[in-house]
């Protein structure tokens, strides 16, 4: 199932570093962290790598989440200020392998 949910627009967050990635996911995306399913989320950055939008372009099972490049690479394109990305995932099953 491919998602289409626009979750922030024109944040002030940096995310320069992993550490900042993951306290912007911690503040506007907590359901990767308590989810049951596996949640693929895209982040936009402008030039000085504040976010300009994020999404979630992926939901799937305990265990696999299927990413459409295509959906990626849309929403990265259209979306006017973006010069950079993030992408983050969670693994809810425990296994990191």
């Amino acid at each position: 199932m491919i998602v289409d949910l626009v979750q922030v627009k024109e944040g002030k967050e940096e995310c320069v570093n992993p550490r900042k990635l993951h306290h912007y996911l911690k503040r506007y995306h907590n359901d990767m962290y308590t989810s049951m399913q596996e949640v693929f989320t895209l982040i936009g950055l402008n030039t000085v790598n504040k976010v300009v939008n994020s999404w979630i372009v992926g939901l799937g099972g305990v265990n696999s989440c299927i990413v459409d490049p295509k959906v990626v690479f849309h929403h990265l394109l259209k979306e006017p200020g973006v010069v950079g990305f993030a992408v983050a995932h969670n693994h809810p099953s425990g296994n990191l392998a």
